[in-house]
């Protein structure tokens, strides 16, 4: 019986994955056909993401942690300037 149990759970999990896989295909998919549409909910998700870091730190979250949150959701705003073509260069200009 125990083994049925495993079996099924293994099969649950690996149809889990699948789900997941396939739905995170269609968003890439969407998501490449309307590259502008992307980089406006981009730059907005952005934004709200920063403004729950401030009400998380007004609510008492240490501020070592908010600021380590905002620099990296920061760091994103240099990729989105020429966002259907990311470059992630070594920092040279040539």
């Amino acid at each position: 019986m125990k083994a049925i149990w495993f079996v099924t759970g293994y099969l649950a999990l690996v149809l889990q994955v699948m789900c997941i896989a396939s739905g995170l295909y269609i968003v890439a998919e969407t998501a490449e056909g309307n590259s502008a549409l992307t980089k406006k909910v981009l730059k907005r998700s952005l934004i709200v993401i920063v403004a729950l870091y401030v009400i998380l730190w007004m609510d008492g979250l240490p501020i070592l942690q908010i600021l380590v949150g905002i620099g990296s959701h920061v760091s994103f705003c240099p990729l989105l300037r020429s966002f259907p073509i990311v470059e992630v260069s070594s920092g040279d200009t040539n």
